[in-house]
């Protein structure tokens, strides 16, 4: 008998602190943020490349990342000038910029090291100084989308490190020397992230 009591109140007390699972469980949500700065390595116009930019979100159940961020050229890139029917090879130096928002979702968020997967859907605009009429030319919008995987490491409770691989597609950028194969391609990255994990 003392050992049914025993299973009994065994079973009573998992029940009472058994929660039921649902796809949205607010006894569960957690909420945080982050920001940080991003590093890019990548090649524009056929020419090794760094691009340095930010980005920040709103964090939801330590997995779900909903935010933006915006880049920007940091290295000198040459293009080609053409003025009429002339065309001077790397006579000037291309100027880029993109950003938007971006979504991100973590494996494991709680495990030291983790994966996530990423993507930046947003617009950009390439441009450079044309040095006869001696003002910007400025390149049309253009669209971007950029997905990514990172491999996140968590260094402290407000410091996570995460290190990946993304490729940057263009449609639209086409002005002049510049076009769609001059500005997409593969990044090398590097993120910074400081919050509430």
């Amino acid at each position: 008998m003392r050992k049914i009591i025993i299973v009994f109140l065994a079973i009573m007390i998992q029940q009472t602190f058994a929660q039921e699972q649902t796809l949205i469980s607010s006894s569960e949500y957690s909420s945080g943020g982050f920001g940080g700065p991003v590093l890019k390595y990548t090649t524009l116009n056929d020419q090794g490349s760094m691009l340095i930019g930010g980005r920040g979100g709103w964090i939801i159940n330590h997995s779900l990342i909903l935010g933006g961020g915006i880049y920007g050229l940091a290295t000198n890139v040459t293009v080609d000038v053409i003025d009429g029917d002339m065309i001077y090879p790397d006579a000037d130096k291309l100027h880029l910029m993109y950003g938007g928002f971006e979504f991100e979702y973590i494996f494991s968020p709680l495990n030291v090291f983790h994966i996530s997967l990423y993507a930046l859907l947003g617009a950009g605009n390439a441009f450079y100084l044309n040095v006869f009429e001696e003002n910007h030319n400025m390149g049309k919008t253009f669209f971007v989308a950029e997905p990514a995987i990172n491999f996140e490491v968590n260094v402290t409770n407000y410091f996570h490190l995460a290190a990946g691989v993304s490729y940057r597609y263009t449609n639209g950028a086409n002005y002049q020397a510049i076009s769609d194969p001059n500005v997409s391609g593969f990044n090398g990255m590097l993120t910074f992230k400081f919050g509430k994990f």
